[in-house]
């Protein structure tokens, strides 16, 4: 492949690549620093950057938030501190009940997308 080529297709790669992470929710710095880096270099994620991230896709957290009264804080707290924090109990109580509120949900998708599925006509 000539240099020409090489750097068309490199610069697709990169595209298609930074395409996937934004969708992903991938917050922008991190892609940055991903493509600052030559291929042979590594970037530790630190705790601020795992929080940025998050646990789960943003639509999704919101979705928690708003059904399941998901308190982010209070889960990333205890992620972070564990027993240590004081009020690891509440915690890990409200991260249960997230959980089980985040499980019925998808139940009742799941329901409903069977439900449609089986009503469709051939």
């Amino acid at each position: 492949m000539s240099l020409e080529e090489a750097q068309t297709k490199h610069r697709w790669l990169m595209d298609t690549i930074r395409q996937y992470l934004e969708e992903q929710d991938v917050p922008r710095y991190l892609i940055e620093r991903m493509f600052s880096l030559a291929s042979t270099e590594i970037y530790w994620l630190n705790r601020r950057d795992l929080d940025a991230i998050g646990r789960r896709a943003n639509w999704w957290d919101q979705v928690l938030v708003n059904r399941c009264k998901l308190d982010k804080q209070l889960e990333q707290k205890y992620l972070r501190y564990g027993e240590t924090l004081p009020q690891a109990r509440e915690a890990e109580k409200h991260i249960h009940d997230v959980a089980v509120c985040a499980y019925e949900i998808s139940a009742e998708e799941r329901k409903r997308n069977l439900s449609n599925l089986l009503s469709t006509k051939p």
